[in-house]
């Protein structure tokens, strides 16, 4: 997409989706969560993932934990009505893949605000509410019953 940018007019809108919505709050170790999702985990399958994403200038690292992604999604919801979508999403995208970041710990969330230029206390008192936390379960079960089953969707 970064490549067509300049040639093409476009906008990619960012809505909650939730893979994992049962997901506990200590999350699962990736490796373990991909070994019981898919009966094993293979290195070679990781391996051409970060052949792929090399590509395009992203590190995926294979480490890490799935966590639940309910926070991440309304920090999403916060910055995009501060004008933000595209930097939150970004930046939760290389936090998680590359850096193996917990998105779903507040202290981190935080951090991706302020990194992106969102005032870190009223992050933190946004995240700390609860609010939008209906909404994004609501946009998430209308996704499902579009059928949407995985992301990316156009």
């Amino acid at each position: 997409m970064t490549a067509l940018k300049d040639s093409l007019n476009f906008r990619v809108n960012w809505h909650p989706f939730l893979l994992n919505p049962d997901t506990p709050p200590e999350g699962y170790d990736k490796k373990e969560y991909i070994a019981r999702k898919y009966g094993s985990y293979n290195p070679n399958m990781f391996l051409r993932l970060q052949q792929a994403g090399a590509k395009s200038g992203i590190a995926f690292k294979d480490g890490g934990r799935v966590v639940n992604t309910i926070d991440s999604h309304r920090l999403v919801e916060y910055a995009t009505k501060h004008g933000k979508q595209d930097e939150v999403v970004n930046e939760l995208f290389h936090r998680y893949f590359e850096l193996q970041e917990d998105i779903s710990n507040l202290d981190v969330l935080v951090n991706i605000g302020q990194s992106i230029g969102l005032d870190p206390e009223q992050v933190r008192s946004f995240l700390a509410s609860g609010q939008g936390r209906t909404e994004i379960l609501a946009a998430d079960m209308q996704a499902k019953r579009k059928r949407v089953s995985g992301v990316p969707h156009f």
